[in-house]
C-alpha cells in the first residue's frame, strides 16, 4: 500500500505541475494576446477596437468627450511615388506628432490607413478647437522624412471636429 501510495501522490503531482505550467503558459499568451490586438503594430499605438472601446465607455458613463479625426494629405501619393517603406515611416512620425502635441488625457488613435484620431475627455468649443487645429497643422507641417542624403518628403494632413454635446451617440460623433 505504501508504495502504491507514493506512486499514486508522485504522478498526481507531476500531473498537477504540469496543469499549472500549462495555466502560466495560457494566462501569458492570453494578455499578450489581448495586449497586441489593441496596438496598430506599425505605430505602437491604440488602433481602431480600442477606439471604439474608449468612445463607448465615454458615452456609457455619460461623460463629455471631443473628436478630432486626421488624415494624411495625399497619402497614396506618397505611397505610389516614394514606395511603401517611405510611407511607414510618414505614419510613425505622424502619430508621434500627434502623441507629442497631446496632454497626459488625451489619446491617440491609429484608425486605419492614414486615419487617426484624438480623443479628449471634455468639451473643446470652437475657438480653442481652431487655435488646437493650428498647432498641429503646423507641427506636422514642419515633419518630412528622408528619402536619400539631399531629398526629403513633407506632409500635411485634414482634421475634423466633434463633441458630444452636439451627437448623442459615439456612432453619430464618429460620422
Amino acid at each position: 500500500y505504501i508504495l502504491f501510495f507514493g506512486l499514486y501522490n508522485s504522478i498526481g503531482a507531476k500531473i498537477c505541475f504540469q496543469f499549472a505550467r500549462d495555466l502560466q503558459i495560457s494566462k501569458y499568451n492570453y494578455f499578450h494576446y489581448e495586449n497586441i490586438s489593441k496596438k496598430d503594430h506599425l505605430t505602437n499605438i491604440p488602433n481602431r477596437y480600442l477606439f471604439d472601446q474608449t468612445l463607448a465607455n465615454y458615452y456609457h458613463t455619460n461623460h463629455d468627450v471631443t473628436l478630432l479625426l486626421f488624415d494624411i494629405n495625399k497619402f497614396k501619393l506618397i505611397n505610389d511615388t516614394y514606395g511603401h517603406d517611405v510611407g511607414d515611416l510618414v505614419l510613425k512620425k505622424f502619430s508621434a506628432t500627434l502623441l507629442q502635441q497631446c496632454a497626459w488625457n488625451e489619446q491617440v488613435f491609429r484608425l486605419g490607413g492614414d486615419e487617426f484620431a484624438i480623443v479628449y475627455p471634455r468639451i473643446i468649443e470652437e475657438p480653442e478647437y481652431l487655435q488646437l487645429m493650428h498647432t498641429i497643422k503646423r507641427a506636422v507641417n514642419v515633419q518630412s522624412v528622408h528619402l536619400n542624403k539631399q531629398q526629403k518628403a513633407f506632409f500635411q494632413t485634414s482634421i475634423g471636429y466633434s463633441n458630444s454635446r452636439d451627437c448623442p451617440t459615439s456612432d453619430t460623433l464618429y460620422k
